[in-house]
């Protein structure tokens, strides 16, 4: 049996074969604490998740001091995606892997260009 009730903390009751036991868990500075009447406390430490900040925050910090090295393109160019517990930019307009090492340097020559007059990354019709 599991039961959540309203309280301080959120109260947590549940059945073993030895009784009924009662706990706490609460949000603290260091984590989530989680105590048991007459048993240990424990504390699940915070991670350095980037999750709590708004994606478009979280891209605006990203390419505060420039553009994507594989796209060219800025926090406009990008969508934010979770992975393994954080944000992700992952381009909207990725070079084409059939460019050679030049043409992908002349096309990321061109986008920044572009970005830096206030134009969209790429010409409409080309991605």
């Amino acid at each position: 049996m599991f039961n959540l009730k309203d309280g301080d903390g959120v109260k947590i009751e549940f059945v073993e074969e030895n009784g009924v036991m009662y706990g706490t868990i609460a949000e603290g500075a260091e984590g989530i604490i989680i105590k048991i009447n007459n048993g240990p406390t424990i504390t699940l430490q915070k991670t350095n998740s980037t999750l709590c900040i708004p994606p478009e925050e979280w891209l605006k910090e990203q390419f505060k001091d420039g553009y994507c090295e594989c796209c060219g393109g800025d926090e406009a160019d990008h969508n934010a995606v979770p992975f393994i517990g954080n944000w992700f930019a992952r381009c909207k307009h990725e070079l084409s892997e059939t460019l050679t090492d030049y043409e992908c340097e002349v096309e990321m020559k061109m986008r920044r260009d572009r970005k830096e007059r206030g134009l969209s990354l790429v010409q409409e019709g080309r991605q």
